[in-house]
């Protein structure tokens, strides 16, 4: 194998970890792990490492910062703060509505 394919590999291990790769490339790295002892070892550390960071509980910004967030969008969008309020509201109602209209909608009509 060429030293520039075996480096490019190694270069893609963090993304194949993370889940991040096409499958043919996945496919590729698959191919040179069989055959290479040195990136086989060092994909266990990401692989690891990727099964690590996933366990990790998401962070969630604050009810403050979203509010303020929103607040922000309002007044740079020109929307009166009323209005922007109730186009949320219209949509956080009819969304659960047209959403168990679709559940309950034959597969067939």
């Amino acid at each position: 194998m060429a030293v520039n394919e075996h480096e490019e590999t190694r270069a893609r291990l963090p993304l194949a970890a993370a889940g991040a790769l096409e499958a043919g490339e996945r496919e590729q790295i698959e191919r040179h792990l069989a055959g290479c002892a040195a990136c086989a070892a060092e994909w266990e550390r990401w692989r690891l490492c990727g099964l690590l960071l996933k366990r990790l509980p998401t962070p969630q910004p604050s009810p403050l910062v979203v509010e303020r967030a929103r607040a922000r969008a309002v007044a740079r969008s020109g929307w009166s703060v009323t209005r922007a309020l109730a186009m949320m509201s219209i949509r956080s109602t009819s969304r659960p509505a047209s959403r168990a209209a679709a559940r309950t909608r034959s597969p067939i009509s």
